[in-house]
């Protein structure tokens, strides 16, 4: 099936949410400024549920946001969903989320290559997200932040994320992750 471009000079937000809504049993995600469907897999779904769980936890001890998944986000007029994310502000009604994530995580599916998660975790920094979570399922979790240029730190199973700009305290242990 092919899907649009929603150019977002020319395409509205709205137009973005009436073509999802026309295929409530499909999934989507936008990479490199175009829709892509996508079809996780259990492993995606479980590590999804526990690291929203991990972050979840953390944010009860260090109130300063909310964590979301798959909440929409229209920064600088270009759309992203990240798989989980941390906002300083609950979504409530909104449509989207317009301020950049503290932390956005997207875990790589079978559908998508490893190049264009980066691409997409690059752009997210570009426009303001000051740390972006990479999870590639049982090899590596990549954190790309706004100081470190196009290079990003690589976790290996056995070592733990520490150090997340804004996130004081907050550790993800690879091994434990993907046990």
């Amino acid at each position: 099936m092919t899907y649009p471009v929603f150019d977002r000079t020319t395409e509205s937000h709205e137009a973005f949410f009436a073509y999802v809504e026309q295929y409530p049993d499909r999934r989507f995600d936008i990479v490199d400024g175009e829709l892509v469907e996508v079809s996780p897999k259990p492993l995606h779904a479980s590590l999804q549920a526990e690291l929203t769980i991990i972050f979840g936890l953390w944010l009860r001890e260090n109130p300063i946001g909310y964590v979301h998944t798959e909440g929409f986000h229209v920064l600088n007029d270009e759309r992203f969903i990240p798989d989980i994310s941390i906002n300083a502000h609950k979504a409530d009604n909104q449509a989207y989320f317009s301020v950049p994530p503290l932390l956005a995580v997207e875990i790589r599916s079978d559908t998508q290559s490893r190049e264009a998660q980066r691409r997409k975790a690059r752009r997210y920094i570009a426009n303001g997200t000051p740390a972006v979570l990479l999870v590639l399922p049982h090899e590596s979790l990549e954190l790309f932040t706004a100081d470190g240029g196009d290079t990003p730190q690589v976790f290996k199973p056995g070592q733990r994320v520490e150090n997340i700009p804004g996130l004081d305290g907050l550790q993800v242990d690879v091994s434990a992750l993907f046990g």
